[in-house]
């Protein structure tokens, strides 16, 4: 597994690098902040209901959709994200979410 840790992205790029890792089968962790606030909409979720579309556009504030579900976030510099890349193939130890510590741990090793 590869680790990119990228600092400050502008907006959208932030997002858009683990939508291409996961495009070309790269496995990856991803540590990453917008340098440029942005709204990310989830795949499945209705963006003129769950979003103030015409706020967003007035304030310059761009906007994409997600090829993941989840919620509509607000994202800004001032957080720091990170994604965790896996092929489909991949085993990965069931574990009750709380453990997510030996999730990472059997995926990342070392990094």
């Amino acid at each position: 597994m590869l680790l990119f840790d990228l600092g400050k992205l502008p907006g959208q790029q932030s997002m858009l690098i683990f939508h291409a890792l996961a495009g070309l089968g790269i496995e990856a962790l991803v540590i990453v902040s917008p340098k440029i606030p942005l709204v990310s909409i989830g795949y499945f979720q209705d963006a003129e209901q769950e979003v103030d579309l015409p706020y967003c556009r007035e304030s310059g504030i761009p906007f994409m959709r997600r090829e993941v579900g989840g919620g509509a976030t607000y994202l800004d510099e001032n957080q720091v994200f990170y994604q965790l890349i896996w092929r489909k193939i991949t085993k990965i130890p069931k574990s009750d979410p709380r453990h997510l510590p030996v999730v990472f741990r059997s995926s990342c090793g070392d990094l």
